[in-house]
């Protein structure tokens, strides 16, 4: 049953990351009524310039890596997905509204992560060394977020490299679009560097 919904008011101005936003809405449309109001309200939310990097990072590697278009605009979707999944579950982590609320944001955070899942599953094989570092990388995020959990108030000026690289972690699910876009370009050799570069970001 398709939901009569407005679709998200934020409009980005790159035609690229327009056309995913017009897709990822389209997905989202087909939810039950209320899930797809809270789907259209969280994709604003999640819509650049305050998540910049979540939508441009996939665009900027496939253009780096001459990725055919397709292939880059399925990386964005899935990461724009993957964000929304993330989002949610922090938020649910947080203990934020009540409990139809939750329910809500249980339900939408599910069907946010089968379509993540989708866009890679279009592109990766069972036995592709992708789902090993997808694996680890949602591993190092549910540990970060565990230790987030337990220690909410931190000493950061007690922090040393390594308790910063595991805070970092909570993001580690935005190296998962890097090890994507480096297998789609048959050039894993660069994976180390970049995916440094991206712990170091976050």
């Amino acid at each position: 049953m398709s939901a009569n919904v407005s679709g998200p008011s934020v409009h980005l101005s790159d035609p690229r990351l327009r056309a995913v936003q017009t897709d990822v809405w389209a997905t989202l449309a087909r939810l039950p009524a209320p899930l797809a109001a809270a789907a259209a309200h969280l994709l604003d939310q999640i819509t650049p310039p305050r998540w910049h990097i979540e939508w441009h990072l996939p665009q900027w590697l496939g253009d780096t890596y001459h990725l055919p278009p397709e292939a880059t605009h399925t990386l964005v979707v899935a990461n724009v997905f993957g964000l929304g999944y993330i989002r949610l579950q922090d938020d649910l982590a947080d203990g934020e509204g009540g409990d139809e609320d939750r329910v809500i944001k249980v339900c939408l955070a599910t069907a946010f992560y089968q379509h993540w899942i989708q866009q890679y599953v279009q592109c990766f094989p069972a036995r592709s060394p992708f789902w090993q570092q997808y694996n680890q990388f949602m591993q190092q995020w549910l540990l970060a977020t565990l230790e987030s959990a337990r220690q909410p108030a931190r000493d950061f000026t007690a922090y040393g490299e390594d308790d910063y690289l595991r805070l970092a972690w909570r993001g580690a699910p935005l190296k998962i679009c890097c090890v994507g876009a480096a297998l789609l370009a048959r050039r894993p050799v660069e994976l180390g560097p970049l995916l440094a570069a991206v712990d170091h970001l976050l």
